[in-house]
């Protein structure tokens, strides 16, 4: 299940004006609670977050929400299979279709609440840490990262941030305001957490059942 960032499973964070806390030690055993970290230390494996942003004087402060989920796949193929934009309609809500283009920036058309747009993102790679940041290009003003913590050869963790400014979403989009919005948020995160690993983990198993029944021939002896 969707684990959250305070280590406790079932019970999540967002936050305004606080850095997240710290990050769970990699190597837990999947289906154990990650280790609390001190609230006062940011995931070291994520970019660091500023504790208060705006975008003008005129707008709200960013809202923060983190979250995580144990995948049972190697941190290669989640690292792959974030990369495959056109695959978001498959399992992140609200995207029709997403195309990447240039070297780090893809298009995606939404509808959200029946409202349709379309946004531009920017992607950035930090490869060596497996963090991939990204950012919309216009009014709506989002931003977030991926991070993946190798658990063991088959198994990781993924760990997600997102900064929204709700003031922003609720303009563009309708909706509740407030712990409605946030709620709305989180479980709409939560949910497609959960479709990634699902689509991801299908996709391990298959693979690994055709290498069962179809091993590679052995090599002609000299």
């Amino acid at each position: 299940d969707c684990q959250r960032r305070l280590g406790i499973s079932g019970q999540g964070r967002q936050s305004e004006n606080h850095p997240a806390p710290g990050a769970p030690t990699p190597g837990t055993a999947p289906g154990h609670p990650p280790s609390r970290k001190p609230p006062n230390k940011q995931n070291p494996a994520l970019p660091p977050t500023p504790h208060k942003r705006r975008l003008d004087p005129e707008e709200a402060l960013m809202t923060t929400l983190e979250e995580q989920i144990d995948i049972a796949a190697p941190v290669l193929a989640t690292w792959q299979q974030l990369h495959r934009v056109h695959e978001y309609p498959q399992f992140v809500d609200g995207v029709r279709t997403a195309h990447p283009h240039g070297r780090n920036h893809a298009h995606l058309a939404l509808k959200v609440g029946g409202t349709e747009r379309s946004v531009d993102t920017e992607i950035t790679d930090h490869g060596r840490g497996r963090v991939m940041a990204w950012r919309t290009l216009d009014s709506v003003h989002l931003s977030g990262a991926f991070a993946l913590l190798p658990l063991d050869p088959r198994h990781t963790r993924l760990q997600i941030r997102l900064e929204y400014d709700p003031e922003a979403i609720h303009r563009e989009f309708g909706g509740p305001r407030g712990f409605a919005q946030a709620g709305t948020i989180e479980r709409a995160v939560r949910s497609d957490l959960e479709h990634f690993r699902d689509l991801l983990e299908a996709r391990v198993t298959a693979a690994d059942h055709h290498l069962d029944h179809h091993p590679d021939p052995a090599p002609p002896h000299p």
